[in-house]
């Protein structure tokens, strides 16, 4: 049984052919937009690792950045590596140890900073008062001290040996982390991603940063 006309039943039967091309054709244009999208999102991604490894490999070549403050005192400047997880268990795997036996959870990482100072004193002369005597066992010391901000020392004199009876040295290094970018032209320095680096300073004037780690966890897997 037939109800319509013929020319409705055409009408109707074209317009879903019409309707359907319509779909295919946003189907194929969203699985396009996908795929592009995709491609974009893959090459951003790639790169941004290729940046990454290029700066960390700039800065394992690069020597700690050094300057004096404003009181004349050394300081050295560290921009930030960015390591994944892993890389850092590779490469830093005494630290990473570290982190864990401060029983931080490997997924609560996000940065490592190390510092390693080295301590020289000069020549000092320490007067020997020949009032300050103490007999052991009939043997005759002079004792001598000294104490600083940063060092105690106790000296013996006896006889033609000179023997430390007691050492301290103390440090206090202060750790600056700020942001900054390359580019000089506020246009391209407006679109540019920051950067981390951080300022490091030995409190003690006798101490020199020998070495100095800033490391990033980008992500906890991969590379």
């Amino acid at each position: 049984m037939f109800f319509g006309s013929p020319g409705r039943v055409i009408t109707i039967t074209f317009c879903i052919t019409k309707m359907k091309t319509k779909l295919i054709f946003i189907a194929i244009i969203g699985i396009l937009m996908a795929g592009i999208l995709g491609a974009g999102y893959l090459y951003l991604k790639e790169k941004k690792i290729k940046e990454r490894w290029e700066q960390n490999y700039n800065l394992a070549k690069a020597d700690l950045s050094r300057f004096k403050d404003k009181t004349g005192q050394r300081a050295v400047k560290l921009h930030e590596t960015q390591l994944t997880l892993t890389e850092v268990r590779k490469q830093n795997g005494e630290l990473y140890k570290e982190a864990l036996n401060l029983k931080i959870k490997k997924r609560q990482l996000e940065q490592l900073l190390s510092v390693k100072t080295e301590t020289i004193y000069d020549s000092v002369l320490i007067s020997v008062h020949d009032t300050t005597i103490i007999r052991v066992k009939d043997t005759i010391r002079q004792i001598a001290y000294m104490n600083t901000k940063w060092l105690d020392v106790s000296i013996a004199v006896k006889d033609k040996e000179l023997e430390i009876l007691n050492y301290t040295s103390r440090d206090e290094v202060v750790i600056i982390l700020y942001w900054f970018k390359n580019s000089k032209f506020f246009l391209t320095r407006w679109f540019e991603r920051k950067k981390w680096g951080s300022s490091i300073k030995s409190m003690n004037p006798h101490s020199i940063i020998t070495q100095a780690k800033n490391i990033k966890i980008t992500k906890k897997v991969g590379r």
